[in-house]
């Protein structure tokens, strides 16, 4: 969709931006929600907004969204390049954990491709560079400097910074208890000037210690030297200090150079990231005034719509929702009403929510709103004069008018506020009704304001243009802020003076004047109104009911869902107690059978009998057939649970008429009962699951 700057500034676009970025979970996302703009290809709409929607699924079915490791390093590798210089540790760590912040939507999306399928086609462009990460966190640590154990040399170079340090402060310790220097100092301290190690002498005593002046304090009243006892081994220092720069720099450019070898692939995956920051953002947005996806359609059927911007500022159940519909063989609209109606309102409102979803942003609407693809969009929407060129208002529409006539495209939507205001009101209405003759040949969509009584009934001759009025509170003269589409509105010019004290000698001066039959052409327009309102109520009521009906439906589908996980669940920890049990009664008789061993023959006798006995009873409950199920279906290959081993293994042999498994533990192979073997391990788990 082609839409001018000057068009988003009218419709207030920029503020929708902002708040979208607010949204975005790092300065990548909010880059793109910056630079967002209407998409010029309908696939590509509908795949953005598709995008959108697994969005605020995934958040609102898991909570949350793997982005908080998240870094514009992109600007960064750049500005380095541009410098000559290699990657700064800081940028290092904040350039793995953005790599790490890849792995981790690569991992979440995974195994989510089918049930979210267009995140886990970006999730596919991300990505890991392991070699990269592994370099990263070797050689930086988690506060962002160069690691001890990024190389051998840095390793032994410290060490050897750290000894020469420790040496240095010892002998410095001695100059500092010696009686005969210690009166000489300014204090006791130790500090550091120019990367060499002084003590602060009074000024008038630089004689008596000896050693390399390397510093002067701003009153004169202290010198800082270099005690000759510590020379030789501050120079060592320096050369230490040296060789770790020279160190830390190789490594630096190290893996900075990996980077730059694969900044194509580095610099796509941030890229996708940004994308889906983006995405991240939209769904928020949408989330919290609880926007939804328009379809994208032949006809505009927008139902319920709120102007974003004044959800934003006076709350989102403040505002009156409209409705607005150009559908069948009607391309234009025609819009009539009193002045502060919400006429201009209502235009830029439509204007932004189309602007919005052509950007992929779900908009303020009911559920299976609709638009078409729009190629361009055109608006002439304010009165402001122009300074510049000293035209008068009414010049100013005209040069806009002008503009859209000569370049509006077969498809577009053009928004047109108080068409041929501003001149003579015969004049204007004529203009005004050439104008849409034009644009209706030309088989674009138009929705068009005006006070012109005569631009009304052009609505009712003319095939393809309809009336639409907004709505007015006859008893209170209130604006209703709302549309009701078929019927033209009057401007309630008289009332609303009547209202306002104007003589009412005046107002009948002008009743007189407006003549019996424009008084009777309003008084219809007005008992039309008042059916059309009752209408729309009943369809606004109806479409709640229908949304409301959709909300429960899927409450149910969701309960339906989770009743049958818990029956699953219930389940699955009956069959476990029941394997518990079934275990222990097992494991009491095969005790009480060998206790019986070395006893009489009778006793033995009788506890086998119990024990054939118990098993009997076992096998005909609903547990005791799941698990011949189970034993039915024993065979190689199969994962089981071996209970008196407590681990699970495959079966490797089957004997059915022994009722014995060989099976595979590891590298252990053991015989057992199909007894001793179970579906579920000692968590309840299923085997293998």
């Amino acid at each position: 969709m082609k839409v001018s700057s000057e068009v988003l500034s009218t419709l207030e676009f920029d503020r929708i931006k902002r708040m979208v970025a607010s949204k975005a979970a790092s300065v990548l996302g909010r880059t793109v929600s910056n630079r967002m703009r209407p998409i010029g290809d309908r696939d590509q709409i509908i795949r953005s907004l598709e995008e959108t929607s697994e969005m605020v699924r995934i958040i609102r079915e898991r909570g949350r969204f793997p982005l908080a490791g998240l870094s514009d390093v992109e600007e960064r590798m750049r500005a380095a390049k541009e410098g000559g210089q290699p990657l700064e540790p800081e940028d290092l760590r904040d350039f793995a954990a953005t790599l790490e912040t890849a792995v981790e939507i690569r991992k979440l999306m995974g195994p989510l491709r089918d049930e979210y399928p267009r995140l886990g086609e970006l999730a596919t462009r991300l990505q890991d560079f392991p070699e990269i990460r592994r370099e990263i966190e070797r050689a930086i640590d988690p506060k962002g400097k160069v690691s001890d154990d990024a190389t051998v040399s840095l390793k032994k170079i410290r060490a050897e910074i750290r000894s020469l340090t420790t040496r240095i402060h010892g002998r410095l310790e001695i100059v500092l208890n010696s009686p005969s220097l210690g009166k000489h100092l300014q204090d006791r301290r130790i500090s550091l000037r120019g990367g060499r190690y002084v003590l602060a002498v009074k000024s008038g005593a630089r004689g008596q210690v000896e050693g390399i002046l390397h510093d002067r304090s701003q009153t004169g009243a202290t010198i800082f030297v270099e005690p000759k006892q510590i020379v030789e081994l501050g120079n060592s220092l320096t050369e230490a200090l040296v060789d770790e720069a020279q160190e830390v720099s190789r490594i630096l450019w190290e893996i900075t150079r990996q980077i730059y070898a694969q900044a194509k692939d580095v610099i796509h995956t941030l890229e996708t990231l940004a994308w889906i920051d983006f995405t991240y953002a939209k769904a928020m947005y949408g989330i919290e005034f609880e926007l939804h996806a328009p379809v994208m359609g032949e006809a505009l059927d927008l139902r319920g719509v709120k102007h974003p911007i004044l959800m934003e500022l006076l709350g989102k159940d403040t505002v009156v929702p409209i409705s607005i519909r150009l559908t069948g063989d009607d391309r234009i609209l025609v819009i009539t009403g009193p002045n502060n109606g919400g006429k201009t309102v209502a235009l830029k409102a439509i204007g932004l929510l189309v602007v919005m979803a052509h950007s992929g942003l779900h908009i303020p609407c009911l559920r299976d709103s609709s638009m078409p693809f729009y190629p361009v969009l055109f608006a002439d929407i304010g009165d402001e004069q122009s300074l510049e060129t000293h035209l008068s208002t009414y010049s100013s529409h005209m040069a806009r008018i002008v503009s859209i006539l000569k370049d509006a495209p077969e498809g577009s939507l053009i928004l047109i506020d108080e068409l041929g205001s501003g001149t003579d009101p015969a004049e204007g209405a004529a203009l005004g009704e050439a104008i849409l003759t034009r644009l209706l040949r030309r088989k674009t969509q138009v929705l068009v304001s005006t006070h012109l009584g005569s631009l009304k009934e052009f609505a009712f001759r003319e095939g393809g243009v309809a009336n639409a009025a907004v709505e007015f509170d006859p008893e209170t003269l209130e604006p209703l802020y709302r549309i009701s589409i078929g019927a033209p509105g009057n401007s309630q010019a008289l009332a609303i003076a009547r209202r306002l004290g104007i003589p009412e000698e005046v107002a009948k001066e002008a009743e007189k004047r407006l003549g019996s039959e424009g008084q009777d052409g309003r008084e219809l327009v007005e008992r039309i109104q008042k059916v059309r309102l009752l209408t729309e109520k009943g369809r606004d009521e109806v479409l709640k009911l229908e949304e409301a009906a959709r909300d429960e439906e899927k409450k149910a589908r969701q309960m339906l869902t989770e009743a049958s996980a818990l029956k699953k669940s219930i389940v699955r920890e009956a069959d476990d107690q029941m394997e518990m049990t079934y275990r222990t009664i097992k494991k009491l008789l095969e005790d009480y059978e060998g206790e019986m061993q070395g006893g009489p023959q009778k006793q033995a006798d009788r506890a086998q009998a119990l024990r054939e006995a118990v098993r009997e009873v076992l096998t005909h409950t609903p547990f005791g057939e799941k698990r011949q199920a189970f034993a039915s279906g024993l065979k190689k290959g199969k994962r089981v649970y071996v209970i008196k081993f407590g681990r699970e293994g495959r079966v490797s042999r089957v004997n059915r008429n022994k009722e014995r498994l060989t099976i595979q533990l590891g590298r252990v192979v053991v015989e057992t009962g199909f007894d001793d073997v179970s579906w579920v391990n000692e968590q309840g788990r299923p085997v293998g699951g």
